[in-house]
């Protein structure tokens, strides 16, 4: 009740107060709710003179939100800042950045996708709302409703059941926003999709990470990931194609992983049916850089230092996922990639096979 209270207070100072001091207000309200949950992060606002152009930079802080991760929760509040007249900018930085008081300074979604300017230009606007995930605006109940029935369910999930209707209406709400660069969709078209386009291809979507086929030795990475799904692994997603999709009408297929040893074995098993995109692997057995039990400065820097190489990860990363969603079939389990895949297809595949997930987490 009291939630609903002050959201409509809020609502009425907006509608009644100048602009700039309703987000005034809007800010203080943020901090007061950061101090006494003591989360993250701050919001912070920037208005050197008045401006017909109101940016509101939305922040997600990496690694705890990764590129696809935060692009999802970001639906839930771009909407909503659009209709209130700013223009949405995001920004997925390390907590550490800002802190230091920095805005765009590692985005990774403007490596990636089209924005009106990047987060980094946007800090040097006339007006300018640097937001965390505010209170109302991360929390859009008509599109909660629209897509899941439920007011406070805030994700796009991983589901079979009315699949083909609920990823083509989940794509209207992301296609303004989730617009990848058209230099990473040559590059892939050049390199891949030209030479398979035409056949038939189940895309499978590996997320090993969150399987028994990584070990982890860190207590913080164990916690971490404890509270994320617990997907099959390689071993049993093989048998799970060969024996349970063996119906499935496809020539080629496309494999998602970020582990060398996994391709390995796709090959041992389909050979020269599998397609991948070329980019550096990890070994499964190898340790991880970082791990959740570094400070914020830590991981700041070790990623910093790494930023080509991040970059690089990232970009294919998501030209994978683009590509998966142009196959006919799709196989995996629960994760914001899949999302993705699922998204970007708008329920046009023929059909899909979500991998179980144990713990049953519900999160995607």
């Amino acid at each position: 009740m009291r939630r609903q209270i002050e959201a409509k207070a809020l609502e009425l100072t907006e509608k009644i107060l100048p602009c700039t001091v309703a987000d005034r207000l809007l800010i203080e309200r943020r901090r007061r709710i950061n101090r006494i949950k003591e989360c993250y992060p701050y919001a912070v606002f920037f208005s050197k003179k008045k401006s017909y152009k109101k940016y509101c930079v939305v922040r997600y802080t990496a690694p705890q939100m990764e590129l696809m991760a935060a692009g999802i929760q970001y639906i839930f509040c771009y909407h909503q800042l659009a209709a209130r007249g700013y223009i949405p900018i995001i920004d997925i930085e390390y907590a550490y950045s800002y802190k230091q008081g920095r805005l765009g300074e590692a985005n990774i979604w403007d490596m990636c996708f089209k924005q009106p300017i990047t987060a980094k230009e946007a800090a040097g606007e006339s007006y300018v709302l640097a937001a965390g995930e505010l209170f109302s605006y991360s929390d859009d109940a008509q599109i909660s409703l629209d897509l899941n029935n439920d007011r406070e369910d805030h994700f796009i999930h991983v589901r079979k059941e009315h699949f083909r209707e609920y990823y083509a209406k989940a794509k209207k709400y992301t296609d303004p926003i989730w617009q990848v660069k058209d230099e990473l969709l040559d590059e892939l078209d050049r390199e891949v999709w030209d030479k398979v386009k035409g056949r038939r291809v189940l895309g499978v979507f590996l997320r090993e990470n969150f399987s028994r086929d990584v070990i982890y030795e860190d207590n913080a990475d164990k916690d971490v990931y404890s509270k994320h799904p617990l997907l099959p692994g390689v071993k049993e997603t093989i048998r799970i194609i060969r024996e349970e999709l063996s119906d499935w009408d496809y020539e080629l297929i496309c494999l998602s992983t970020q582990y060398a040893n996994s391709l390995e074995r796709f090959k041992e098993e389909f050979g020269d049916k599998v397609i991948c995109i070329e980019r550096e692997r990890m070994d499964i057995y190898a340790p991880a850089p970082d791990n959740w039990s570094m400070s914020e400065k830590e991981i700041y820097e070790v990623n910093r230092a790494r930023a080509a190489e991040r970059e690089e990860r990232i970009k294919k990363y998501l030209q994978e996922l683009v590509i998966l969603s142009r196959c006919n079939y799709l196989i995996g389990g629960a994760s914001s990639g899949m999302v993705a895949a699922l998204v970007m297809n708008g329920g046009k595949y023929d059909d899909i096979y979500i991998l179980e997930d144990e713990r049953k987490t519900g999160r995607y």
